[in-house]
């Protein structure tokens, strides 16, 4: 998956979106294996490392996401995401 290729087609076409999910973690702080692009309406902009614009939840809010999860779910790199955010706020 392209992303930086995604995120200018939808720059260009003026398309209002928000990236959450991995791809917005991958953007912000590691490169984390995603098969999916989850999209909603409003939030930050910002740029990749090349200078693709995107839109993208802030830290807070993707670690308000990781905490909502079910004690079960947080293991593994949920926990590891969990710490990673909490530093960085």
């Amino acid at each position: 998956m392209d992303i930086d290729q995604i995120l200018k087609v939808l720059a260009h076409h003026k398309v209002d979106y928000m990236l959450i999910g991995g791809v917005n973690f991958l953007l912000h702080h590691a490169a984390e294996l995603t098969f999916d692009v989850e999209c909603l309406s409003e939030a930050r902009r910002a740029k990749t490392t090349t200078g693709a614009p995107y839109v993208g939840l802030s830290d807070r809010h993707m670690l308000i996401s990781q905490e909502a999860l079910n004690p079960e779910e947080k293991k593994g790199r949920i926990l590891e995401r969990i710490q990673i955010l909490k530093k960085a706020l």
